[in-house]
């Protein structure tokens, strides 16, 4: 019997491969680092397994509104 991979199944296995990843960098470069590489990279679905770096910082600092 074949067993049929869904596309559930591949998407559980994409999160938890994201999930290992950011546990990885946070291993090697830290919080702060792995955030930073994170943006740098554009791993929106990396970062979101990373304590505190929610959606609100995924796009990184907001810029100063320029003054009158």
């Amino acid at each position: 019997m074949q067993h049929v991979i869904s596309d559930q199944d591949n998407m559980a296995n994409f999160r938890s491969q994201q999930a290992r990843l950011a546990k990885m960098l946070i291993d090697s470069l830290g919080l702060e680092g792995a955030i930073s590489a994170c943006r740098a990279n554009g791993w929106d679905g990396v970062l979101e397994f990373l304590p505190g770096a929610g959606r609100d910082r995924t796009h990184g600092p907001t810029r100063p509104s320029a003054r009158p």
